[in-house]
């Protein structure tokens, strides 16, 4: 009788273990955001993250030039009456690029321009400047990890930007099956 208990006891140990183990293996993982934005893809081209006192938060996908009053529109404007200086930031506007429209008095309000965050771009395959990324930036990218990321952060620093990506090779802990599989995901500007 006691041998009978045992087996069951481990039958329901082994059992919990595969449930728990099949959740944390099989949820889906989240690498945009715990924010519920939404992208609206229209056709290939510049992606721009929207956020902020817009009637639509969300990833907006553009094709040529697009300047601020163009992404408030298609945000379905902004949320209450203010006013806003669009002209300095039109010009600058890219793929990757993040604004949040702020309210700042009743009447007035403040654009902030910023990167997405680095798992969005890698998400959204918009390339990663590898002469201005940050530790977290490369990090993010798929095949390298912090120590890579410190490597091509410390190459950079000594012997000034890259000026093609087969210099990528060059950095210890990239070869030629990093370098592959990383290229990708990665820009010279």
């Amino acid at each position: 009788m006691g041998e009978e208990i045992r087996n069951r006891l481990l039958i329901s140990f082994f059992f919990a273990l595969f449930l728990i183990l099949f959740y944390f293996f099989c949820r889906p993982y989240d690498i945009v955001s715990k924010e519920d934005l939404t992208i609206h893809n229209e056709k290939k081209g510049k992606y721009i993250e929207v956020l902020g006192d817009v009637k639509e938060p969300g990833i907006y996908t553009y094709s040529g030039e697009v300047t601020l009053d163009d992404i408030i529109k298609r945000t379905g404007g902004l949320k209450g009456r203010f006013t806003l200086d669009t002209a300095p930031l039109s010009a600058r506007l890219k793929s990757g690029d993040s604004i949040t429209i702020e309210r700042l008095s009743k009447d007035q309000g403040i654009v902030f321009l910023k990167r997405m965050g680095p798992k969005k771009l890698v998400t959204l395959s918009i390339p990663i400047n590898i002469n201005s990324a940050t530790k977290e930036e490369l990090s993010a990218v798929p095949g390298i990890g912090v120590m890579t990321a410190f490597n091509i952060i410390e190459y950079r620093k000594k012997n000034g930007k890259f000026k093609e990506m087969n210099e990528m090779k060059d950095v210890r802990g990239i070869g030629e099956v990093t370098f592959n599989r990383t290229k990708k995901y990665l820009c010279i500007d």
